[in-house]
């Protein structure tokens, strides 16, 4: 039976898009084909009109690969959307000039799954279903083995918190304040910099709950290559 390599690149795409929370259920996989076997060295995510650019852009970089699918998140068993999506990246290639496999594959994740391995794998042409093998080169080994020996190594605690409550209370004061009186240049200049203070104190917090949500989803597919 065919094997399909997925390298551990993918598997952080797959999981950057899950932790952010982005509507993209489509991707297109790069990588070559040998024999019946496939190889997934990278991917991108599906979009008509950057399609040619991403190609050319990950080409320089991976410059053996060529297009051999698509990946699809899904919520469910694999539905007729996915195929006719292939398809369509089929048609894109040809008008585009890219380079696709004569036999394209398709790569499910689901969302849903009780499953230890939520991939699934399947040609395009036989419409049959592949076998899955995970690769991760010698440094992530080491990584995933340290993670997987110490367990809260990957703990979401937070040992220390800023405290800007400080500062916040000095930005609703001088707000306040200017609603009052006459404001001095100084007066003006400190409210500017409590309100950029504010919007940093903002933007850090919308970037921790990202690192939380990355984290935990990275754990999990760190548990998914320690099962494969």
């Amino acid at each position: 039976m065919s094997v399909v390599t997925i390298s551990s690149t993918v598997l952080l795409n797959i999981s950057d898009i899950l932790a952010r929370g982005i509507k993209l259920e489509y991707g297109v996989l790069l990588g070559y084909q040998d024999g019946d076997d496939y190889t997934i060295v990278t991917s991108f995510e599906f979009s008509i009109d950057h399609l040619y650019a991403r190609f050319m852009q990950l080409q320089q970089t991976h410059p053996n690969c060529t297009i051999i699918g698509i990946y699809h998140i899904i919520d469910s068993d694999i539905n007729s959307s996915t195929i006719a999506k292939l398809h369509e990246l089929n048609q894109l290639c040809q008008t585009f000039e890219l380079p696709i496999i004569l036999s394209p594959l398709y790569l499910t994740y689901s969302t849903t799954t009780k499953d230890k391995f939520p991939f699934k794998a399947y040609s395009l042409n036989t419409n049959t279903k592949l076998d899955i093998k995970l690769t991760i080169n010698e440094t992530e080994n080491i990584v995933v083995s340290t993670i997987d020996k110490y367990k809260n190594y990957t703990s979401n605690k937070v040992d220390k918190q800023i405290d800007l409550s400080k500062h916040l209370k000095e930005l609703k004061k001088l707000n306040k304040n200017s609603t009052n009186q006459a404001l001095t240049p100084k007066d003006l200049q400190q409210i500017e910099y409590s309100k950029h203070l504010n919007l940093q104190f903002i933007q850090l917090a919308l970037l921790t709950e990202q690192k939380i949500n990355l984290d935990k989803v990275n754990h999990q597919f760190v548990k998914l290559w320690r099962l494969s």
